[in-house]
């Protein structure tokens, strides 16, 4: 989270559906970070400026994965979080937001 409230979120490019970000779900409560991810999506919800950075793993079948690429040029600005029947979480990438243009 940035000083002036903006939360930026990571996400998996094989995790993108339809133009919708899955941001979290109840089985990585605790778990890698899990419990900050879930207090900056309320942080979203509630109000905040909300990004997502776009990751590509190296091997998506991997547990952990590690990142092999993402763009540094570019984000996605997050909106309509969605908690779906199957405790995933999920929220429409907006619209993409050059890294210069945010404030």
């Amino acid at each position: 989270m940035r000083d002036d409230g903006a939360v930026f979120l990571r996400c998996w490019d094989d995790e993108i559906r339809k133009g919708r970000a899955l941001l979290g779900s109840s089985y990585d409560h605790g778990h890698h970070g899990g419990v900050e991810r879930r207090k900056h999506i309320k942080l979203i919800e509630a109000g905040a400026k909300g990004y997502v950075v776009v990751l590509t793993a190296v091997d998506k079948n991997a547990s952990p994965r590690s990142i092999e690429a993402y763009n540094p040029d570019c984000v996605f600005l997050l909106d309509d979080i969605q908690h779906h029947d199957d405790d995933t979480i999920t929220g429409r990438m907006k619209q993409r937001v050059a890294i210069g243009d945010i404030a």
